[in-house]
């Protein structure tokens, strides 16, 4: 249950974010209102499972706002939208703190409290109990208040699903009975929800600790037997529906056949590679064993390349079936950025508006994972060096909000990510200036590199332009680990940059990080492989034009001296001499 709240909890997090972004642009939204607070809602009974107090007393605070917007009993001015977005970053960290540790910090009811201090006054919050914002569902109407409640979740597995609704007899425990244990006897579980069965949670005053004060409703891909069975011992009222996708009908309408979600580990699915990949090799082996037998054999040679062709068609399927499987929307993973970008503003004291656009690209988990890590770099240097303070922007005629743009662009095979801010720019003149100082380049070398080149210098390692160091940036780190962690995807970085214009970096990788095509080459009995994307030429030359110079070998190419690398003896092998024993570099990156 933990794991499926962590899945779903930063789902309802990612969603009323984004409804939160909405209504800062446009208060009177109706659309978003209403889908901010049905994730918020859901969040709120999810949190309830676990107990986790401060969360739920933010969460209704929250929730309370939105009821009102919804009837019309209040505004979302600005003061109210950054309370509910200050609750919904906080509750982001909880579901952090969650899957970290299993608890919440110990000051967690102190920080809810200054978190539901952010909302507008107006807001009434019980100190001692939290109030339900409705009361308990009807029993005739609880299968239309679930599926309204739980749409997200019986949307995602899209199949024939069973309902229920339990609600123990207030004297089970007498009985020795257990309702949370009649839960965890549910199986394949996923929506649980416990409400108060009066409509309102006992405080401490009017708690009576030997009654059952709560009812449960919940969701599972099980079949109805088999969820009638985990009740077969436990006394109270229980209904069960079937659900089938875009079923309106009554509790007790027939099922038909639908798809079945599976969550798979997503070590199985790299297991699954690594043995596509050993298949790929195979089945690349039996090109020479079937060009030996068509020496000998050329009918038997046609039909084993006819069997060859068909397994390589197969594998090609197989391999663009598990790039299918491992693509994640790259949304999933920089749900945190927002969030990160007004905690580091914050704490600089500046005001800071990131827009993400294109994020629903899917991409290899592996790339998307890569990506977050860089891209927080670029934001956090775009916040402390870039965007101005308020006053300085003003004084410029800028807004006082920096604004940040991260889109997501699909060119081809590759995933173009672009982080475009609009603040003070950079100088070529200054970084040259930097470099020089920290005697990474000497005056002449300095002058000698044009602005691009000048630009890139921020690459370096230890290069930074800061006159000291911060909680957030200055120590030359940040931009060296940038480019790393880019070209390790096989990617690349760039940067556009001018004073007063802002700046943007541009990163390009590719989408699909499952296999790799190779240049191979041969050199005595043995073949090797380089990364297609790290070539930039290929040449045959005739050996004459191969000349001695110093103590290598050269060759002239467009007016132009290349060194040419002697392949075997570079990896130390004895190779006779032959057309491929040399190895001609015109251009390897990274």
């Amino acid at each position: 249950m933990l794991e499926q709240f962590l899945l779903e909890g930063r789902d309802l997090v990612a969603q009323a974010s984004s409804d939160f972004e909405l209504l800062s642009q446009d208060p009177t939204d109706r659309a978003a209102i209403d889908s901010a607070f049905r994730a918020i809602h859901t969040l709120k009974g999810s949190v309830t499972v676990f107990a986790l107090l401060p969360a739920e007393r933010v969460l209704h605070a929250a929730e309370d706002i939105l009821d009102r917007a919804r009837r019309g009993g209040c505004v979302l001015d600005p003061q109210a939208i950054a309370g509910l977005i200050a609750c919904i970053d906080q509750t982001d960290r909880w579901i952090d703190a969650m899957e970290r540790d299993g608890f919440l910090p110990p000051d967690a009811l102190e920080v809810g409290e200054r978190t539901i201090a952010t909302l507008p006054a107006t807001v009434e919050v019980d100190t001692h109990a939290i109030v339900a914002s409705a009361p308990a569902a009807p029993a005739e109407g609880w299968l239309e208040a679930l599926r309204h409640r739980e749409a997200r979740a019986i949307a995602r597995v899209g199949g024939i699903l069973t309902a229920f609704r339990y609600l123990p007899d207030e004297d089970c425990f007498f009985r020795g009975e257990d309702p949370l244990a009649a839960m965890e006897g549910v199986p394949d579980l996923i929506a649980l929800s416990m409400e108060p069965r009066d409509g309102r949670w006992p405080d401490a005053q009017s708690l009576e600790p030997f009654s059952c004060f709560s009812y449960f409703e919940g969701l599972s891909t099980a079949s109805e037997a088999e969820v009638r069975a985990a009740f077969r011992l436990a006394s109270g009222t229980l209904k069960v529906a079937v659900l089938a996708p875009n079923d309106d009908e009554d509790e007790t309408g027939s099922a038909r056949p639908a798809a079945r979600m599976l969550r798979v580990p997503a070590e199985r699915l790299d297991g699954l590679a690594d043995g596509l990949g050993d298949l790929v090799v195979a089945i690349n082996g039996l090109a020479p064993v079937i060009a030996e037998v068509a020496a000998r054999d050329p009918a038997l040679a046609a039909r084993l390349r006819g069997a060859h062709g068909a397994i390589e068609r197969a594998a090609d399927r197989m391999h663009r079936d598990l790039a299918a499987v491992r693509r994640i929307p790259l949304e999933s993973l920089l749900r945190r950025l927002p969030r990160l970008a007004r905690e580091i503003a914050d704490s600089l004291g500046k005001k800071v508006r990131l827009t993400v656009s294109g994020a629903a690209l899917e991409v290899d988990k592996q790339i998307a994972e890569g990506l977050f890590e860089p891209l927080l770099h670029l934001l956090r240097n775009a916040i402390d060096h870039g965007i101005e303070a308020p006053d300085a922007r003003r004084a410029l005629a800028k807004d006082a909000e920096g604004r940040i743009d991260l889109y997501f662009q699909r060119q081809g095979g590759r995933i173009v990510a672009t982080l475009r801010d609009d603040g003070a720019g950079m100088s070529a003149a200054q970084i040259r200036q930097a470099a020089m100082e920290r005697g990474m380049l000497s005056a002449e070398a300095a002058q000698a590199l044009d602005d691009d080149q000048a630009l890139g210098l921020i690459f370096q390692p230890g290069f930074t332009t800061a006159r000291a160091v911060s909680q957030v940036s200055g120590r030359g780190v940040g931009m060296d680990a940038v480019r790393t962690a880019v070209e390790a995807m096989r990617g690349t970085i760039a940067i556009q940059s001018a004073p007063g214009s802002g700046t943007s970096f541009r990163i390009d990788v590719p989408a699909n990080a499952l296999t790799t095509a190779l240049l191979v080459v041969s050199v005595a009995e043995e073949r090797y492989g380089i990364s297609l994307d790290q070539v930039v030429e290929t040449v045959r030359l005739k050996r004459s034009a191969l000349l001695p110079l110093g103590s290598g070998v050269a060759c002239v190419m467009r007016e132009r001296t290349i060194p040419v690398l002697d392949l075997a003896a570079l990896l130390a092998i004895e190779a006779r001499q032959g057309p491929h024993a040399r190895l001609v570099i015109t251009s390897l990156q990274g």
